[in-house]
């Protein structure tokens, strides 16, 4: 016969684990590490809101390369809306269509959609590829300015 105790007993004891993970490690670790959904939990410090909105000034009225890069590095994550890349950056993406050179490394699919943003002051762009309108396949370390 099947006991009831044991299963629910099991059951409590992985919702205390979640639990614990959320107390140890805090729910904007596990955002920043890529873990969608938990933006609303996330409490974003006054300096850091301020953060943001200069290097987006800065991107929108010198296309500043750092700037963006900041941005890139500390704001945006794989599983974004096209939207919500687009509000963080200030600006709507430039829709690729010749994907031909970007896609040459396999790990995209040609149904992904493509968006632009820049140049910047460097003559730098930045290519970023959404999926069922999600972003895919970005690493914040690449944008990362030492």
């Amino acid at each position: 016969m099947l006991d009831l105790r044991s299963g629910f007993s099991s059951c409590l004891l992985t919702v205390a684990a979640i639990i614990a993970m959320f107390t140890a490690v805090g729910c904007e670790m596990l955002h920043n590490a890529g873990v969608p959904g938990l933006k609303p939990y996330i409490k974003v410090s006054p300096a850091e809101v301020k953060k943001e909105q200069t290097c987006r000034n800065d991107f929108l009225v010198h296309r500043d390369h750092e700037a963006l890069y900041w941005l890139l590095a500390n704001r945006i994550q794989t599983g974004m809306q096209l939207q919500e890349v687009e509000q963080i950056l200030g600006e709507p993406g430039e829709r690729e269509t010749d994907m031909s050179r970007l896609k040459s490394d396999g790990i995209y699919q040609t149904t992904d959609l493509v968006y632009k943003w820049g140049p910047d002051q460097t003559g730098h762009s930045v290519v970023l590829f959404f999926r069922d309108g999600h972003l895919v396949n970005f690493n914040r370390e690449s944008f990362k300015v030492e």
